[in-house]
Order: C-alpha cells, then sequence, then structure tokens
C-alpha cells in the first residue's frame, strides 16, 4: 500500500480493522486505558466512532486553517493601497483633481492612496531649460 495522503488512510474504516488486527494482545493498554480485547468487543462501532472523531478533527482543522487564510488575505487586502481609474491632472502646476473637486500636489495625493513614496531629482531636460540659465 502506498501513502499519498496518510487523513484518507486514518479514517478508512478498513484501514483502521487492519491495523487492529496487526496489535499484539499483550502489548499496553492504549492511553484510554482500553485494552485490545475490550476494544474488540464491539469491535466494528468502536471503529466507525473513531473513523467519525477523525474526520470531525479534521474538519476543525480545516475550517481554522482557511478562517485564518481569510483573516490574512483581508490583512493583506486593507493594507494594500492601489490607485485605479483615470487621475485629472492639471497641464501646467501638475496638481491632480480628487472627486470632490478639489486640487492636491501630486505627491502627497499619490502618497496617501498607496505604497508610493517619492524622492526628487532633476530631469535632463528641466537642468538643460531652468538650472543652466541660472548658473
Amino acid at each position: 500500500m502506498v501513502f499519498t495522503n496518510l487523513y484518507h488512510h486514518i479514517c478508512d474504516v478498513d484501514n483502521l480493522r487492519a491495523c487492529y488486527d496487526k496489535l499484539e494482545a499483550d502489548k499496553a493498554t492504549g492511553v484510554d486505558g482500553v485494552t485490545k480485547e475490550e476494544y474488540g468487543k464491539n469491535l466494528e462501532e468502536n471503529l466507525r466512532d473513531l473513523s467519525g472523531r477523525l474526520r470531525r478533527i479534521r474538519m476543525v482543522q480545516l475550517q481554522m486553517t482557511s478562517s485564518q487564510r481569510l483573516m490574512q488575505l483581508e490583512e493583506a487586502l486593507g493594507r494594500s493601497k492601489q490607485l485605479r481609474g483615470l487621475l485629472r491632472i492639471c497641464s501646467y502646476c501638475k496638481k491632480i483633481c480628487d472627486n470632490k473637486k478639489q486640487w492636491h500636489q501630486i505627491e502627497p495625493y499619490i502618497t496617501e492612496r498607496s505604497e508610493v513614496q517619492f524622492t526628487h531629482g532633476i530631469c535632463p531636460e528641466c537642468n538643460e531649460r531652468i538650472i543652466k540659465p541660472q548658473l
């Protein structure tokens, strides 16, 4: 038998029965204090009960994992800021107009609505056109 998914094998009543059959009768009792002989008196019922408990435990684990992943995704979504759509920008001063028709400097507007931070420099064209004539 090849184990590809341990959970599938330990919850299957036939596999549990096969494990029970391989137990040596003279070994110590289980963690619940029940011997192999006592367990075997209602073997089918005990195996179905064990399989059901294992399935319920697995279901709870999956639900908890799902809940944790959902919370992580919601947190990530809350942290992510993304600009979408069209931005109305002044052709001259480069201020941006928001939905309330108020004009804002481009750097703070974008920084507040995204995870972008600005640094400043001077492009070669502005350097030639503005800076060099002042020197």
